[in-house]
C-alpha cells in the first residue's frame, strides 16, 4: 500500500517536474501540428524515419498490449461461472 501511494504521489510531482523545465512563458513556442510532425522526419540512434511511422511503432506495443488484455478479460468474463 505505502508503494502504491508513493507512486501516486510521484508521476504527478514528475510531470510537474517535466513541464516546469519547459520553455518560459514568455519565449515563443515552437510548436506544430501534428501532421505537420507526422509529415516531417524523426531521427533515431539508428536512422531516420518518418514521423507517422514513428507514432505506430510507439503505439503498437501499447495497443497489442490493450487488445490482450481485453481479450484475456472478455474471455474470464464469458468462461469463468459466477459463484451463488
Amino acid at each position: 500500500m505505502s508503494l502504491f501511494l508513493f507512486i501516486t504521489i510521484a508521476i504527478p510531482f514528475a510531470i510537474w517536474l517535466a513541464w516546469r523545465g519547459g520553455p518560459a512563458s514568455g519565449a515563443p513556442a515552437d510548436s506544430q501540428s501534428f501532421r505537420e510532425w507526422a509529415s516531417g522526419e524523426f531521427e533515431t540512434w539508428q536512422c531516420r524515419v518518418s514521423g507517422g511511422e514513428a507514432a505506430v511503432e510507439i503505439l503498437l506495443p501499447l495497443m497489442a498490449v490493450a487488445f490482450g488484455l481485453f481479450v484475456f478479460g472478455l474471455v474470464l468474463h464469458l468462461y469463468v461461472p459466477v459463484p451463488g
